[in-house]
């Protein structure tokens, strides 16, 4: 069971050297109106034209929050601050990168869109020569009624590495120069959570990705090795079994960037000096762990995931 979202059936991405940001609030394909709530096994980003959608977000908007959600449930509007949320009760749910596939979520989890809430995507278009035409629709697929989902648990997105990227301070790479960067970050939750995927997120520069876990008493837990990072396969990293992380758990954080002639990713020739931002040209360095609370044996359990299609249709 699904439900489809669109954006827009046709919206015009006018001709730029800068990147644009655009915020709109979803609504239901078949003009249903909002539903009372939703509780998500999967959620399926059909970008309409991946030659400039960069990414996409999805959020979650209180209501309460008249100073923005009453405007964006009429209107859509492009943004000047980097794509960043502004305000309060905005919650992430989402997102759609190159490459990705289908956030889906182990059985038995969810992720809840409360009836207080509206949902908001913000879209990133890089910048492009000419006009072009995007038409993007979000597939939400619904929890079914089955055994296996009697007891609802709610499937957590935690952003535990985030360099601040509208920050242009936090990342300097200089040009002509290779540079390794390790970020180090503790997992913030109220209890022990059980580990099931990884969402690495970086742009053309980056080479190469690291990421261990380290508990509190230090021991050492290797989450992600990749020796290849490609920005147009940037998928979920899914565990076959829950990975324990203990409250007081760290992440340690590696990436390798490559900022000379010799990389054919680099958007820039002859290279230049590369700071942090959303901009497709500069660069970032962020880590999504997926994971739900902990439950005693989870660290023994093979992770199952319900039966999904993956190919959007």
């Amino acid at each position: 069971q699904f439900v489809d979202y669109t954006v827009f059936k046709a919206f015009s991405v006018p001709s730029s050297d800068k990147d644009k940001y655009l915020r709109v609030s979803l609504i239901p394909a078949n003009g249903a109106g909002k539903p009372n709530s939703l509780d998500l096994i999967g959620i399926k980003f059909n970008p309409g034209n991946k030659k400039v959608v960069h990414h996409a977000e999805l959020y979650a908007v209180e209501q309460k929050n008249n100073g923005d959600s009453l405007f964006l449930a009429t209107d859509y509007f492009f943004l000047n601050d980097h794509g960043v949320m502004p305000g309060y009760g905005y919650r992430f749910i989402s997102s759609w990168l190159p490459g990705q596939d289908i956030d889906y979520f182990p059985n038995g989890t969810v992720k809840s869109i409360q009836n207080e809430e509206s949902l908001v995507l913000l879209i990133h278009y890089s910048s492009f020569p000419k006009e072009e035409l995007d038409s993007t629709t979000v597939r939400f697929y619904i929890k079914p009624d089955a055994s296996d989902y009697e007891a609802v648990l709610d499937a957590k997105e935690l952003t535990v590495i985030d360099q601040n990227a509208w920050n242009p301070e936090r990342i300097f790479i200089a040009a002509n120069t290779i540079d390794t960067i390790t970020l180090e970050s503790v997992i913030e939750s109220d209890g022990d959570l059980s580990i099931f995927a990884l969402h690495p997120h970086a742009h053309h520069l980056c080479r190469k990705m690291n990421a261990v876990l380290i508990s509190p008493k230090g021991d050492t837990c290797l989450l992600l090795d990749l020796p290849h990072w490609d920005f147009d396969w940037q998928h979920f990293y899914r565990f076959k079994k829950f990975i324990k992380a203990s409250i007081g758990s760290k992440v340690r954080f590696t990436a390798i960037y490559d900022n000379t002639a010799d990389n054919p990713e680099n958007p820039f020739n002859p290279p230049q000096d590369v700071y942090s931002s959303f901009r497709a040209d500069d660069e970032m360095m962020v880590l999504f762990i997926l994971a739900k609370e902990y439950e005693k044996g989870d660290e023994n359990q093979v992770v199952k995931y319900p039966l999904i299609p993956l190919k959007y249709h």
